[in-house]
């Protein structure tokens, strides 16, 4: 079992297969939405959870070009 986070489960997966393992993934550390009834303008302005979302989701972007670019792992497809 490859238990990790669910923002990096994909790279993590790959990884592991080019390594030669048979991993079953297990994510963790899910991040959702507080509330699913936000209203519009609280979309137009900045907070720190949604800024410390976006600096995660680039560092995991990064990680997958870094390891691409490595050759440790094939490119993600969106």
């Amino acid at each position: 079992a490859l238990v990790t986070s669910a923002w990096h489960l994909p790279r993590a997966m790959k990884l592991a297969a080019n390594a030669g393992l048979k991993a079953f993934p297990c994510p963790s550390d899910y991040l959702g939405s507080r509330d699913d009834d936000i209203p519009f303008a609280a979309w137009l302005t900045w907070d720190a959870d949604s800024l410390g979302n976006t600096t995660r989701a680039w560092r995991e972007y990064l990680g997958q070009a870094w390891a691409a670019l490595l050759k440790q792992s094939p490119p993600a497809t969106p």
